[in-house]
Parts: structure tokens; C-alpha cells; sequence
């Protein structure tokens, strides 16, 4: 894979950390290739309106953001599709369930391309990452 190629060339040093941003559908690939990745030095992962428009795939989606390593940050807009809006208490049941403690999810409102949403989760990010 692309990321696998990139991750390899990395020399990341010990006091050096790795963040992940993705949206949509590729942050919802991403997941599932985490979780095959236990020993990854990945520090921070970042998903907006992560989704899988396979069913049989998505319905292992929060199961595998409760077990993979890296902190998690997790957007959902209240205008986001069905699908993905109905997963958020799925998503933190199994993050409960698994004792996940370095999962933080934000419900943003409003519409996607809004200046104010933008700045509202460039704040989110900086916030976390600054906690790590």
C-alpha cells in the first residue's frame, strides 16, 4: 500500500510524533488497515465523517477504532449521511466496552464547507494534539 511505502521511508525519531488525518471513506479504510497494524508508531489519528459504504464492512467499523493503537479524534457533522450518524453511540459503546481511554469524538453543526467549521476543528486538533 501507498501508506505502508511512506511509513517505511520514515525515520522517525523517538521524541518525533506521526498524526493521520482522514475523511470520508478513506478514513474509514484507514481504520480497518490499523487494525491490522498493532505495533504501528502512529501517535494520533484524526477522522472526519468516517464511513464505509460497505455494509458488511461497516458494521466492523466501530469495533476496530476501539482496538487500534494510536489516540483517536473523531468528527461527525449533524448533516452527515444517515449511515454514518447512526454509528456514533456504536462507536462509543465499543470504545466503553474495550476500555479505549485516548478516544475523544466532537459532533460539529452546521455545513461542511462553512469557514466557522473549519476553524472549529482546527482548534479541535490543536487542542488534542497538544494533550498527547
Amino acid at each position: 500500500s501507498v501508506f505502508n511505502s511512506v511509513y517505511s521511508s520514515l525515520k522517525i525519531a523517538d521524541h518525533e510524533r506521526l498524526f493521520v488525518i482522514a475523511h470520508g471513506i478513506t478514513a474509514g479504510i484507514f481504520t480497518e488497515y490499523l487494525a491490522t497494524l498493532p505495533n504501528i508508531k502512529l501517535h494520533a489519528f484524526v477522522l472526519i465523517s468516517a464511513h464505509i459504504p460497505n455494509s458488511s464492512r461497516a458494521k466492523h467499523l466501530a469495533a476496530n477504532l476501539s482496538v487500534i493503537k494510536p489516540a483517536i479524534l473523531d468528527f461527525t457533522y449533524t448533516t452527515s449521511d444517515p449511515i454514518i450518524t447512526r454509528q456514533i453511540a456504536q462507536r462509543k459503546r465499543w470504545v466503553r466496552k474495550n476500555q479505549k481511554f485516548d478516544y475523544r469524538h466532537r459532533t460539529l453543526f452546521g455545513l461542511m464547507d462553512s469557514p466557522s467549521q473549519h476553524l472549529n476543528i482546527f482548534k479541535e486538533m490543536s487542542g488534542f494534539f497538544r494533550r498527547l
